[in-house]
């Protein structure tokens, strides 16, 4: 009976403490340290650190760019930023500097970060193609392609093909 009180009590405890850890930046003037998620980040430069927007994955000092604690190797500090959303209520998962185009810390082989634009969360387009999650879609007439996205199914076409549903997203796709 102790240990299933034991365990009981751990558990309440280690439950209190999860909840209290959301996925975003915490910086202690105290401690003069910052932390993602309840885990403190090691290489950060405290005095130069910033988030890009609140709650955003988002953050940078002035050696390196961050997806919540990640480095993102490649990321050009002085010209990192985040492709706002055409939603105000969605933190936008899009960020860009000279050379690419990030989506959830991870580049987007290929993009143009000059002519990216979010046309929803899960879709986007620049000069070259359009992007599914983050996905080339290798659409072959950019000027007529025309898009849905109903009960959580993605269909594109062109005038020379169709695109059914490259990605099921959720829900139940009938075609």
């Amino acid at each position: 009976m102790k240990r299933i009180i034991l365990f009981f009590i751990i558990f309440c405890m280690n439950m209190s403490f999860t909840m209290h850890c959301f996925p975003f930046y915490k910086i202690s003037k105290i401690d003069k340290e910052i932390s993602f998620a309840c885990r403190v980040m090691k290489k950060v430069d405290y005095n130069t650190f910033k988030e890009f927007e609140p709650f955003s994955p988002y953050a940078k000092d002035k050696k390196n760019v961050y997806y919540g604690e990640k480095i993102l190797k490649n990321a050009d500090v002085k010209t990192f930023g985040i492709i706002k959303s055409s939603s105000e209520n969605i933190i936008s998962e899009y960020a860009y500097d000279k050379n690419t185009v990030y989506l959830y810390g991870k580049e987007i082989n290929g993009s143009d970060p000059k002519t990216f634009e979010v046309l929803d969360p899960i879709l986007a387009k620049d000069k070259n193609d359009f992007y599914l999650y983050g996905v080339k879609l290798n659409v072959e007439d950019i000027d007529t392609f025309e898009y849905t996205i109903e009960e959580g199914c993605f269909k594109g076409k062109d005038k020379k093909k169709t695109y059914n549903n490259s990605c099921k997203l959720w829900g139940n796709c009938s075609y």
